[in-house]
């Protein structure tokens, strides 16, 4: 009996691991769309950067990609609510709070 590999060992294989953990901090528990063809002002490209992105839409381009929760989703969605919140000019209390 073969081992099969889930969707983000297969995606982690083509745009690494770092670039696949902020998919799942941003994307988790979501059904993504991975464009036909690359551009460089596409959302996902600006979260886990262009030479990443390009990886994703030679790999599975024209593809809906379940992005299952990561154990550390938890933790990236918290960093991207604090990063959001210090780029609206947040103060470290607010943030804190």
């Amino acid at each position: 009996m073969q081992n099969q590999n889930t969707i983000l060992e297969d995606i982690s294989a083509e745009i690494g691991y770092t670039a696949t953990s902020a998919l799942c901090g941003w994307y988790g528990g979501r059904e993504i769309r991975v464009p036909i063809n690359y551009r460089p002002d596409h959302r996902i490209a600006q979260i886990i950067g262009q030479a990443a992105f390009r990886r994703l839409v030679c790999a599975f381009g024209g593809e809906e990609l379940f992005i299952p929760k990561d154990r550390a989703q938890k933790t990236h969605r918290h960093n991207r609510i604090v990063f959001d919140m210090f780029s609206r000019g947040a103060s470290v209390s607010a943030v804190c709070a």
